[in-house]
């Protein structure tokens, strides 16, 4: 019983840093659009917001790479 739960729990953290791991992409990748978007827009209001976004998703992918080197994932 002991076993599996060890396994079982180890898997857990296996997709738990996959997931993790995967959201940092997305976050870089959002992040990224935000970054080229702001460029498009005249509106010095449009473009504050965008790269007020834009710091959010830094600040998103910063907290998941904070999660795995926490739990030994990164």
């Amino acid at each position: 019983e002991m076993l599996r739960s060890l396994v079982g729990s180890e898997m857990c953290k296996e997709t738990d840093a996959f997931l993790a791991t995967d959201c940092i992409g997305t976050e870089k990748l959002v992040s990224g659009t935000y970054n080229d978007d702001v460029f498009a827009f005249g509106d010095s209001g449009v473009r504050k917001l965008l790269a007020d976004i834009q710091i959010e998703e830094q600040n998103h992918a910063e907290m998941l790479y904070k999660y795995k080197t926490v739990n030994g994932m990164a």
